[in-house]
């Protein structure tokens, strides 16, 4: 399995604190079966520049390179979770977050009701810069948008756009809203990967194989396949 999306590369961002804690992520990933991680710490351009970003990463990706040879045998992609910002489908130097090997960018999105600078944005992301844009955490965001008078919301028409929606692998537990939500995206036939969203032991642990588990068993093992088909394209694996 692969696991998209994870905060397992220790002290750079709010994910793992530690080596250790980062060994034991990597444990559980490995008893479930992951054996392709893509780490993607946040990125949030209002807080430091790329090269510090990419430079942290780096370093925090080459402290665990001896558990990667020995104790945890696990292939690592470095990526990011780039958090919107005005004007990022124009903004220089995104390259250098992208999945490594790839043109996939994960992208967070803003909290709060998408407007017309957020859909523009996001297309130039996919049209202009020619991406391929994962939105993150995808039914993180419904809550937060307004319905619209007459026509399509401005999530709507996001929606419609080329892009791949990422589901966190806990939202098909716990919140009904959300599990109902993420039923719809798959029933719709959207573009869909699969990610932990992992940042630590215990409230935000790995845990893909639980979405496994409750795809296959309402959609059949192979809706879940092509899931991680998919991931394994955008992954460059």
């Amino acid at each position: 399995m692969i696991d998209f999306h994870t905060h397992i590369l220790p002290a750079v961002d709010d994910g793992s604190k530690d080596i250790e804690m980062t060994e034991a992520m990597l444990e559980m990933e490995s008893s479930m079966g992951v054996k392709h991680i893509v780490a993607t710490p946040h990125f949030y351009a209002h807080k430091m520049g790329v090269e510090d970003f990419v430079r942290r990463r780096a370093a925090a990706f080459d402290s665990i390179v001896p558990l990667l040879e020995t104790a945890v045998p696990m292939d690592i992609r470095l990526g990011a979770e780039v958090y919107y910002f005005d004007g990022i489908g124009r903004a220089d130097k995104l390259a250098e977050l992208l999945v490594e090997g790839t043109k996939t960018l994960l992208l967070e999105m803003p909290f709060c009701a998408w407007d017309e600078h957020v859909y523009s944005d996001v297309h130039d992301l996919i049209v202009k810069k020619n991406y391929r844009v994962v939105l993150a955490h995808i039914e993180r965001y419904p809550e937060f948008q307004k319905k619209p008078f007459f026509g399509k919301s401005v999530f709507d028409r996001v929606l419609e756009l080329p892009l791949i929606l990422q589901i966190n692998a806990g939202s098909f537990y716990g919140d009904r809203k959300k599990t109902k939500f993420c039923d719809k995206l798959i029933e719709n036939g959207n573009d869909i990967i699969i990610g932990s969203d992992c940042h630590n032991l215990t409230s935000r642990q790995p845990n893909l194989e639980k979405a496994e588990s409750y795809i296959a068993s309402n959609y059949g093992e192979g809706v879940f396949e092509e899931m991680q088909s998919l991931c394994k394209e955008v992954s460059g694996i």
